[in-house]
């Protein structure tokens, strides 16, 4: 997909590369209000992050089935995401320690 829009006629527009390991993998985004951001992905360490147009990052860590268990926000609020032991997403837990 190359590009799309919403009901709103918000258009996003997609940039992708081909990984090292012969995975397409969006490496840019941009929207027509203006809003981009460029993914970096670093497989070694299960990391993945978002470098917005604005200087601002987003960062998310994942564990070794590939599924996200920590996320930063662009602010820099931290959230954990739990997995049950069928791979399944059962909470999430927030700065504070308070667990949904």
């Amino acid at each position: 997909m190359a590009w799309h829009s919403d009901k709103y006629g918000l258009r996003n527009e997609y940039r992708w590369a081909l990984s090292e390991d012969n995975l397409w993998r969006v490496i840019e985004n941009k929207t027509s209000e203006g809003e981009s951001y460029r993914l970096e992905y670093d497989d070694i360490n299960l990391t993945r992050t978002a470098y917005w147009h604005d200087g601002s990052t987003s960062f998310w860590q994942l564990n070794h089935d590939h599924q996200i268990i920590h996320y930063t926000d662009r602010t820099g609020i931290k959230t954990a995401l739990i997995w049950d032991e069928f791979g399944l997403p059962c909470g999430c837990r927030n700065a504070l320690g308070h667990t949904y």
